[in-house]
């Protein structure tokens, strides 16, 4: 991380750079509808799972108690990932 900051640091003025924002932005549309258009063409092409509106449906392959886990263990890294993964290391 140190190297790319002072790489980054090299660059003279950086503030009037808002072509970069506008780029990241369009790029990060990009990624979404690509996203979406492959999960919505599993869906209709039918070789998606069946779910149900709260995720997997409770049945024969999963208990309650298993849906419960995953769950919190989802947002268990959901939080990890997310930019205050350092502090939240730090309170552990």
């Amino acid at each position: 991380m140190g190297v790319f900051e002072i790489v980054v640091s090299q660059i003279p003025d950086i503030g009037e750079m808002w072509w970069l924002s506008v780029m990241a932005t369009i790029t990060s549309f990009g990624y979404a509808s690509i996203g979406a258009a492959l999960t919505f063409s599993a869906v209709i092409s039918g070789h998606g799972k069946r779910t149900s509106l709260t995720g997997v449906e409770i049945g024969p392959g999963i208990t309650a108690t298993q849906k419960m886990w995953k769950m919190f263990k989802a947002i268990g890294d959901m939080m990890l990932c997310s930019s205050y993964s350092a502090i939240l290391i730090e309170m552990q």
